[in-house]
């Protein structure tokens, strides 16, 4: 009685744990998702206002050497 008791008592404390493991699992990986894509979204942003600036200077010496 006593040892099933125990055992009962070790198979709950390992399913929490399990549970426990699991949603801070899913956690990370959302975490590590959400911070991708955040770093995505610089990378793109960062890149077209990379482009743009270029195309601006590039317009501006094209408008230059015009008369």
């Amino acid at each position: 009685m006593l040892l099933e008791r125990s055992l009962d008592i070790t198979a709950r404390a390992d399913a929490d744990s399990k549970k426990r493991l699991v949603g801070a699992q899913r956690a990370w990986v959302a975490f590590v998702h959400q911070a991708t894509c955040a770093m995505a979204v610089l990378i793109v942003a960062f890149g077209i206002e990379v482009r743009v600036a270029v195309f601006v200077e590039l317009w501006r010496g094209i408008d230059a050497l015009i008369p």
